[in-house]
Parts: C-alpha cells; structure tokens; sequence
C-alpha cells in the first residue's frame, strides 16, 4: 500500500469512512473471537481497506 496517498484530504476522508463502515460489521461479527484473532483481523482490515481506496484513485485517475 502506498500510504503516503492517504495524505490526500479526499483519499483520507474516503479511507476514514470505509473503515468505519468496516469495522461495524466486524464489531457484531468477532465479539466472541479470542483478542489475538481480533487484532490479526484488525490489522488486516487496515490493510485492505487502505489497499481498496488507493486502488481506487489510481484506476480511476483521482488525485495521487
């Protein structure tokens, strides 16, 4: 992931918002999951939700 393109204002906005969004329905879905479990999950979340919105700037030309 090139992290540096989440310093765009509109990148960080679109980042910050999926993530939310992705984090409610992983909160109702690993409640009971042990805390190792739910960091993994967590930390590949981030990842993959970072991954999603510059994959998006970059196939559609928004800003870099």
């Amino acid at each position: 992931v090139s992290w540096n393109k989440l310093q765009d204002p509109v990148t960080k906005k679109l980042f910050q918002k999926k993530l939310t969004n992705r984090f409610e329905v992983l909160q109702c879905n690993e409640s009971t999951l042990p805390i190792s479990e739910r960091y993994g999950s967590f930390v590949q979340t981030v990842k993959d939700v970072a991954e999603n919105v510059v994959s998006i700037y970059k196939n559609h030309g928004m800003p870099s």
